[in-house]
């Protein structure tokens, strides 16, 4: 079989030129062609190990899930680690109601009731209202002050970066189930009594009065929230895509591409760069073979990456969850679905019911007795279904992504809404339910997703 190169000698040979311009061609033409082979031996390469890794399939992988402890526990946790280091607790400086900073107490609490009953307990910024009565000694004398408790957001913002993670390497599968992280709650101190906030530093619970406030049966302490990643800061290892041996064309004009290599990757390893600069990605590749991660960013990253890896398997993780915390644990998806169901996920729009019955039926968490059914699909909202309540924008799971698929959507057309029934334990029904309906409307943003009880 004739190489190309041979095919164009013979083109050169039979053509009407003077014998200088044909050793001239051939020789051009010769070294083009060898250029030429290299280039599709390197694309057909690529293209053999994306094939490869797309086998891989990271979202069938997917197997997370959190878990809230007593405080002492945290070294028998296994494959758990904090979500917020200690270091980061230690040296938080969130202000979470736009106020002076003594006046936050430390520690993290969580509510443990059901998240209707959350906002009940809390105050939010736009509030003014201590309702929580503590005293305390002050030089031998009984000092009374004014509490309340405020939403904590770190959690919220860490989970931030693992949704955008999933996003830049095509997870389909539920990402996270973390109901506590929309519990956590700090202790805050009125102005009248912020001379009081440096005292109350590290003196437990005693001076909060708990069960005079009927707190105490609502309110954890010495908690620590957990999941099965082990989260790392990386410097970028860059280079100019233009400093390469080998052409590489970037489609954005004279503006140079960076490439960042990482090596040894494990695994379930994910890495991006840093939140302020995912605007300057391109690309992101795993190759599992070589166990890198490419990245290709438009502009030079200045910041460490983000490395988040998940350990441990689906079996041994709700294994240890059932021995140990029970109840505490939460699953991103139900084991059986991952061994016998396959990713059902990966269909990109549900055309049929048995479709749909069949996402619903992967999203069911039995472990947790919380399940969901269709209830109606329905070309216009009903007036008198009462829907489940939904988190706040800032407490939702990955809601920037959800809410511009919707705007986007509901600006072309009108989308009909389909019903959903949940049900299960009460105090996480309706965390169980913001899980799945959130998930729904990223996945499948063409319906309007409506829970009911």
């Amino acid at each position: 079989m004739k190489s190309r190169r041979d095919e164009w000698q013979n083109i050169v040979e039979k053509a009407e030129l003077p014998a200088e311009w044909k050793e001239m061609l051939k020789e051009v033409f010769s070294r083009l062609s060898e250029r030429n082979e290299k280039v599709w031996d390197k694309i057909e390469e690529t293209v053999l190990r994306e094939e490869q890794n797309s086998r891989s399939a990271w979202h069938e992988r997917w197997h997370l899930a959190t878990v809230l402890v007593p405080e002492e526990k945290t070294r028998d946790a296994g494959s758990f680690h904090r979500v917020i280091d200690r270091w980061e607790e230690e040296n938080d400086e969130e202000d979470v109601l736009g106020e002076a900073l003594p006046m936050d107490i430390e520690g993290i609490y969580f509510l443990n009731c059901p998240y209707a009953e959350v906002d009940s307990l809390c105050v939010h910024a736009q509030d003014n209202t201590y309702p929580y009565e503590g005293h305390t000694s002050v030089q031998g004398k009984d000092v009374s002050f004014h509490y309340r408790l405020v939403p904590y957001r770190r959690f919220i913002t860490r989970e931030e970066e693992l949704f955008h993670m999933a996003e830049i390497y095509g997870i389909m599968v539920p990402i996270l189930f973390s109901p506590y992280a929309r519990r956590a709650v700090k202790i805050q101190l009125s102005e009248e009594d912020r001379a009081l906030a440096e005292q109350l530093q590290g003196a437990g619970t005693e001076p909060y009065c708990f069960e005079e406030n009927h707190l105490a049966d609502k309110i954890l302490s010495d908690e620590v929230l957990l999941w099965n990643i082990a989260r790392e800061q990386l410097p970028p290892p860059c280079h100019s895509v233009e400093e390469e041996n080998h052409s590489f064309v970037a489609p954005y004009g004279e503006r140079n591409v960076y490439r960042y290599v990482f090596s040894g990757v494990k695994d379930r390893e994910f890495i991006c760069p840093a939140q302020t600069e995912l605007s300057y990605l391109i690309s992101a590749d795993k190759d599992t073979e070589k166990e890198q991660i490419t990245l290709l960013t438009k502009r030079k990253l200045s910041e460490d990456c983000t490395s988040m890896r998940l350990i441990g398997d689906v079996d041994r993780l709700e294994r240890y969850g059932m021995e140990a915390w029970s109840n505490m644990v939460f699953f991103n998806i139900d084991r059986h679905t991952v061994i016998e169901g396959g990713n059902v996920f990966s269909k990109e729009r549900l055309r049929t019911q048995g479709d749909l019955n069949r996402v619903l039926c992967a999203l069911q968490m039995p472990a947790q007795g919380l399940s969901c059914k269709l209830n109606a699909v329905c070309p216009a909202r009903e007036k008198d279904i009462k829907p489940i309540c939904r988190y706040k924008d800032d407490f939702a799971y990955g809601a920037s992504a959800v809410h511009r698929e919707q705007q986007l959507y509901k600006r072309n057309r009108h989308l009909p809404y389909v019903y959903l029934s949940f049900s299960g334990d009460a105090k996480f029904l309706n965390d169980y339910a913001n899980f799945v309906l959130s998930f729904l409307e990223k996945r499948y943003p063409d319906f309007q997703w409506v829970g009911v009880q």
